[in-house]
């Protein structure tokens, strides 16, 4: 899950100067303690090195605080909490502290379990886990297109157009949304609103192919081979995989009667493939029917 957190502008604010203040300390502590207690130190090192690639700090990645990064750096701190136990354990000796200890690790067990209970609440489908981390994180472009995605998953037009539309006020220059709000217009049949928020998201982001297909799929629906022939030439340039598309845009051209169109789409598949018996017969076939064309 998702978490938004106040980020700090500046170097001297007393969220930089606390931070700064409970990682050096807890540093200093590790090295000062390493000899005298190795699980303390080794848990303290544990936690900012399992937390260090996540931290931003060198590499950006696309969110500030993730609930799945702190899976691994977890590991350190119950080993600070396993060293604080054991500690205890061996100052008070007795029958009394190590039953309240035990007591204090039960209620702990126990309120840990009541909570991923809950959690598994959160999970049940897609809808209700991002509407919840919403509530963390309400001005989330993924969280926001991503809960539009649900809805649209689940028949809710009306809800996943609203949400796609929140997205792009958010973020206006992601391409993202633009795609999914035109898929959500071609569902609901505004086939013009549906091209024109393709090709907004083209516009962004030259080699968005989701919205080049989406387009030309929309063409070839309606027959309009000449258009989709247009767009497919556009996405092959950024497709992983040209070939489908050049046979796509070959058989386009058969529709259209366009021999030499074919045979070039034909040509660039084998190309790719050389060792493709079918594409070796496709374009032996034709050009035999251009030779034909050619006498008659």
């Amino acid at each position: 899950m998702e978490r938004s957190v106040e980020v700090a502008t500046f170097l001297f604010s007393p969220l930089v100067i606390f931070g700064a203040v409970i990682f050096f300390g807890l540093l200093a502590m590790a090295f000062a303690k390493f000899r005298q207690s190795p699980i303390l130190s080794f848990g303290i090192f544990w936690f900012f090195i399992g937390l260090f690639p996540t931290s931003n700090v060198f590499v950006p990645i696309n969110g500030l605080l993730y609930e799945h990064w702190l899976y691994l750096p977890l590991v350190g701190i119950f080993l600070v909490l396993i060293w604080l136990g054991t500690s205890f354990a061996e100052k008070y000796p007795g029958l009394a502290p190590k039953a309240a200890g035990l007591g204090i690790f039960a209620v702990f067990l126990i309120f840990l379990s009541v909570l991923t209970i809950d959690r598994n609440g959160d999970w049940r489908d897609p809808i209700t886990f991002y509407e919840q981390t919403l509530k963390y994180a309400p001005e989330s472009y993924r969280v926001i297109n991503n809960l539009g995605m649900a809805y649209a998953d689940k028949g809710e037009r009306e809800n996943a157009e609203i949400t796609y539309k929140k997205a792009i006020i958010l973020d206006p220059s992601n391409a993202v949304a633009y795609h999914n709000l035109g898929n959500t217009y071609r569902e609901t049949g505004r086939k013009d609103a549906a091209m024109e928020n393709w090709q907004i998201a083209i516009k962004l982001d030259p080699k968005f192919v989701f919205s080049y297909r989406a387009m030309a799929d929309t063409y070839l629906k309606d027959k309009d081979y000449q258009k989709a022939r247009e767009v497919l030439e556009k996405y092959v340039e950024y497709d992983a995989s040209k070939v489908e598309t050049l046979v796509l845009l070959a058989q386009i051209a058969l529709e259209e009667k366009n021999l030499t169109a074919a045979l070039k789409y034909l040509e660039s598949a084998r190309e790719l493939e050389p060792n493709n018996q079918f594409f070796q017969a496709s374009v032996s076939d034709v050009r035999s029917l251009l030779e034909r064309q050619s006498q008659n």
